[in-house]
């Protein structure tokens, strides 16, 4: 994978080329977001002086295919007279034209959809902007259930805040920029995306990291609708309410007075979250009700963003699409899926690039989770299914899978100091049983030192049926005490004893033998079969007596 970075037709970075090369070139995108380019470049380099602040033109090729393009929007000097420069991509172009006051579609009467309203402001900001700076109408997605809009402003607002005030805040959809068959740019606004990126992101392959973060800042219980304002007075401020329409009873979505609330959300939330929303289009009372019924549902809602840290594999060689903006990515990740509610497939949404680290590539990927009544009760049925699936597979197939953890510990007391070490082998599923573990203790006292071992052995098939394991357990010490070696074994009888006069040998504590010196002494001995001193043999015979032979030539 080759990365280059041009300003204007000049080439400012190239991945294999030493002599182009800028320092931490790292590139964010984000969709419906501008995004940014950030790098440093010191004097030596060719085209150090190419750079001209909002007028240049940075364009992004991975390979051959086009990434990023934008402007210079920062330059600045360091103390070697480098510079960091920061860059924004093509979308901030729509922040450089104005609407002036308008009301949208001129006449009431006239139907207007969103591609309408959004080729209305694109054709008047091309009309303020050079040509580097304008933009083609491409494909246009998003849609109105009632195929009727109507917008005005009088703010004289930025193109860019009309198009997300007036299109993305009320009807979703992303913008992308893309070329047509003449090299012009051409801006789309698309509802959702269809292509399935062919690198997926899963455990043991590519996943580094993954985090969930749940935010409560968007969340309503409650919403007060308010729809046009009224003309009837040139000063007035009123809106249309539904304050006029009977109240309405149900288990969960009620109207009262000028507002509707959820009593499951107020249940699940702790309260009433009240959010006033305005619809400038609607001038019926009940279609009003509607439109707040149908927001309620929505901003009850907890949004959930899933940012995982995968490497990209394309740049390591593997037969796979680079992540892109704008691509569906599959998660295979069963160990995961249930602890953060992972879906099969996430949209990439926003993804950060570093040019001389690819494998480095951050995705960050998001969704909106239920957590009210209806949908865990969609949720459960989801899982019975899962898991009645899971059993007749089960039936014909089962599979072993065992995974290793290790721990480490230290703990002091005023008595004692403790660390401790451990490997265990344990089952991967719903049992999460111990198979095996090796571990090792070091305990120091006031009188010395003690290092235990232990190993447990468990039977893996007694496990997974979920008997009783037959185990054997075998917990092995070496301990350092009076200037003595003792070696052991817990539950078991004997131990062996070193000092610096004796080895010696105690069964349920009593010494049996030792060495000492030269010489070996054996206090309380039986011997069941001979006794061999050097080539000679004290040797039992059958019939109860004793023969004393030479047994080696």
């Amino acid at each position: 994978m080759i990365y280059k970075v041009y300003c204007d037709d000049y080439l400012l970075h190239h991945s294999q080329l030493d002599d182009y090369r800028v320092l931490s070139p790292s590139l964010n995108v984000e969709l419906n977001k501008t995004g940014s380019f950030t790098f440093t470049i010191y004097p030596d380099h060719i085209n150090y002086g190419k750079i001209e602040k909002l007028k240049s033109i940075i364009t992004i090729y991975q390979d051959d295919a086009l990434i990023f393009r934008g402007r210079v929007l920062n330059d600045t000097p360091g103390f070697y007279n480098e510079k960091q420069v920061s860059c924004e991509g093509e979308l901030a172009f729509l922040i450089d034209s104005i609407q002036r006051p308008f009301t949208f579609p001129a006449n009431d009467d006239d139907p207007a959809t969103p591609a309408d309203y959004f080729t209305f402001l694109i054709n008047r900001h091309n009309a303020q902007v050079p040509a580097a700076h304008q933009f083609a109408i491409g494909s246009v997605t998003v849609t109105d259930n009632n195929d009727y809009m109507a917008r005005s402003d009088t703010e004289f607002s930025t193109t860019w805040e009309l198009i997300n005030q007036g299109l993305i805040s009320s009807y979703g959809g992303y913008l992308c920029v893309d070329s047509d068959d003449n090299g012009n740019r051409r801006i789309n606004y698309l509802e959702d995306f269809d292509v399935m990126s062919t690198q997926p992101i899963k455990l043991g392959l590519n996943l580094l990291d993954i985090s969930t973060e749940r935010k409560g800042e968007d969340v309503a219980t409650a919403i007060l609708p308010l729809g046009k304002q009224n003309e009837d007075e040139e000063t007035s401020e009123e809106r249309l309410t539904i304050e006029s329409l009977p109240d309405e009873e149900t288990d969960d979505i009620c109207k009262s007075g000028d507002f509707v609330y959820s009593k499951v959300a107020e249940e699940l939330y702790g309260g009433r979250i009240m959010k006033a929303v305005t619809w400038d289009s609607v001038t019926i009372a009940s279609n009003l009700l509607t439109k707040a019924k149908s927001k309620l549902a929505e901003t009850r809602k907890v949004a959930q963003t899933v940012t995982l840290t995968a490497a990209d594999l394309s740049a390591a060689g593997y037969d796979f699409n680079s992540f892109k903006l704008g691509l569906y990515v599959s998660i295979e990740d069963e160990l995961h899926a249930d602890m953060h509610a992972l879906e099969n497939s996430y949209l990439v949404k926003s993804l950060s690039i570093s040019l001389d680290n690819p494998g480095s590539n951050k995705l960050t990927l998001g969704s909106t989770i239920y957590t009210l009544t209806e949908q865990n009760k969609i949720n459960q049925d989801k899982q019975q299914q899962f898991v009645k699936t899971n059993i007749e597979k089960s039936e014909s197939k089962v599979i072993k899978e065992i995974e290793l953890r290790t721990s480490a510990q230290i703990t002091q007391t005023e008595s004692n100091i403790m660390s401790r070490v451990e490997e265990g082998y344990y089952t991967k599923d719903d049992t999460d049983a111990l198979v095996s573990s090796v571990s090792s203790e070091l305990e120091q006292t006031a009188q010395g030192f003690e290092m235990r071992f232990t190993t447990i052995n468990n039977n893996i098939n007694d496990v997974q049926s979920g008997a009783n394991a037959k185990f054997t357990e075998i917990d092995k010490y070496i301990r350092f005490e009076n200037g003595e070696i003792v070696l052991g074994a817990l539950n078991f009888n004997q131990i062996q004893r070193i000092s610096s006069t004796q080895n010696g040998f105690y069964v349920d504590d009593a010494l049996i033998a030792y060495i000492s010196g030269r010489k070996l002494y054996i206090t309380d001995g039986e011997f069941l079969n001979s006794l061999i001193l050097g080539k000679f043999a004290f040797v039992p015979r059958a019939n109860g007596s004793l023969d004393f032979k030479k047994v080696k030539d």
